[in-house]
């Protein structure tokens, strides 16, 4: 089968587009596929050689030239469309035909320029190569209430977007897309505001080595990835001299992949870790082998995030500290605590976004560090039964009808197969109509 790895994200070595260009594309050909992985046309070389990918859509996926507060979300979206759609029709004349085009983290301006594209190309969707569209930032709408009783509002303008697409491009060729999210969660969402259905898959990211932490020496903390405002970075200055102050048993490595991003914040770290030995601050990227070294330095691994953010979003980081087998911290009420009790409880949570809670959260965990560890490797050990690059892509390759039957789906359904909800055998499947 050959198979469109498409990535208008796919640009630098921070964050999860690098992490997933370099392994997806990989699990693929594992396969037996062929693969053509294109990202943005300002794909670094190192990344090129890497994941075998060529430089070549003209539009990033996050932002665009207008930044205007009122409406340069709208304008950007529509640029975006018109040029990512155009590139598609290079893309297939170029490279193509393929028989599944897979669109990684796309927002609502991809979803668009793939049906914008099959309806200009094809006389009708059965006509059309098989598409899967992994949804991978948030919807941008706001829940209220839980299970059937649930109702969302719109929290912000993706949301209207993701609607928008779902009208414009028709229900005839939204059928032809597989829609993929990583959480029960935010399935659920996605098949409210695109009224089609939403598949859980397994998590892609590849799996690091598992081992027990037994730590001969003080205790390692891992402040890890990409930071962002959403992931609490402002915060660390404030919460580490308290975690600091309070267990003089351990150390913390602070880690930002981004080197140009929250560079005021980072510099709060910078002055505190020249005064303070045990505290570590590094600031480069790190994907695979490296990526993989600094997770196994840490005996736990915080992640101080918005629990409005992460209500109904994935990490990345997560899945990767569980299947390592290191103890987690993470907002309660949030997919991410969700994961940790579906994994048999190996972490901790905070119920408020500030660095008292963060730090009391943190020191939770050192003081339970020997339950939460043996919790955190059997969790590993059942994590990579489910998970990973392999069974990510495999799943893919079933949610759009290319392996096995595919039965029709209901107006806004949700079907939970292999995400965080069914981690430990759970199976959920909620209608809406």
């Amino acid at each position: 089968m050959r198979i469109l790895y498409a990535d208008s994200g796919l640009r630098s070595l921070e964050g999860h587009h690098a992490s997933s260009g370099v392994a997806l594309p990989a699990a693929f050909r594992r396969l037996g596929h062929d693969v053509t992985v294109l990202g943005h046309h300002e794909l670094l070389p190192v990344l090129q050689q890497k994941a075998g990918a060529q430089p070549f859509f003209r539009f990033f996926t996050y932002g665009g030239p207008s930044e205007d507060p009122i409406a340069g979300w709208l304008t950007n979206f529509a640029a975006a469309v018109d040029v990512t759609m155009a590139d598609l029709g290079r893309a297939w004349v170029k490279f193509g035909p393929f028989d599944l085009i897979y669109f990684n983290s796309a927002k609502p301006a991809q979803i668009a320029a793939l049906g914008l594209w099959m309806k200009a190309t094809f006389a009708h969707p059965g006509m059309a190569p098989a598409i899967a569209i992994e949804l991978g930032t948030e919807a941008g709408l706001v829940r209220s209430g839980t299970g059937q009783t649930s109702t969302f509002s719109v929290r912000e303008p993706t949301a209207i977007l993701y609607r928008h697409v779902a009208e414009r491009v028709g229900k005839p060729w939204l059928a032809r897309m597989a829609f993929l999210a990583m959480t029960p969660a935010a399935a659920e969402e996605y098949a409210f505001i695109l009224e089609a259905p939403v598949t859980v898959v397994p998590l892609p990211q590849p799996l690091p080595p598992l081992r027990r932490r037994h730590p001969s020496g003080p205790l390692v903390v891992g402040l890890l990835g990409h930071q962002r405002p959403d992931k609490g970075w402002q915060l660390a200055a404030d919460f580490v001299p308290l975690l600091l102050l309070r267990h003089p048993e351990i150390q913390i490595v602070a880690h930002q992949s981004d080197p140009s991003g929250m560079i005021e914040d980072t510099e709060r770290l910078r002055a505190l870790a020249a005064r303070e030995p045990r505290l570590e601050l590094l600031v480069q990227p790190a994907i695979h082998e490296a990526w993989f070294a600094l997770l196994d330095r840490c005996d736990i691994v915080a992640l101080p995030y918005d629990p409005a953010r992460y209500e109904g979003a994935y990490s990345a980081i997560v899945g990767e500290a569980l299947a390592a087998g290191a103890p987690v911290v993470v907002p309660a009420a949030t997919t991410l605590s969700s994961a940790v009790e579906a994994a048999g409880g190996p972490g901790t949570t905070f119920s408020r976004w500030n660095a008292p809670s963060i730090a009391a959260a943190i020191g939770e965990a050192v003081d339970r560090f020997d339950d939460l560890a043996e919790r955190a490797h059997h969790a590993g050990l059942a994590w990579r039964e489910k998970h990973g690059p392999d069974r990510f892509v495999t799943a893919v390759i079933e949610a759009a009808g290319l392996r096995g039957a595919v039965g029709t789906a209901q107006r806004a359904n949700v079907i939970i197969k292999r995400g965080f909800g069914n981690l430990f055998g759970w199976r959920v499947r909620v209608s809406r109509r």
